[in-house]
């Protein structure tokens, strides 16, 4: 949705990690760093800005729209 916002008219990512740079702050996020890596080694951290969405917004670009759910009680990914 960030790369080729020129390909869709909407998405609808459900239950997501879009935000990987902070993604160890979650309470289910420290398990998650053999998978997915971790901000304080410098060449993991390359990769978790990559997959970041948040981090991939480039100012004055026209998304699509986007309906982002979370699952209330899903405690692996927060919903803000």
């Amino acid at each position: 949705m960030t790369e080729r916002p020129d390909l869709f008219v909407a998405t609808a990512p459900m239950v997501s990690a879009m935000n990987t740079v902070r993604m160890e702050e979650m309470p289910n996020g420290p398990v998650n760093t053999p998978e997915f890596g971790t901000v304080k080694d410098p060449e993991e951290f390359k990769g978790l800005l990559e997959m970041d969405s948040y981090h991939q917004l480039e100012p004055s670009t026209d998304y699509h729209a986007t309906l982002i759910k979370a699952g209330i009680y899903d405690p692996r990914v927060i919903a803000w």
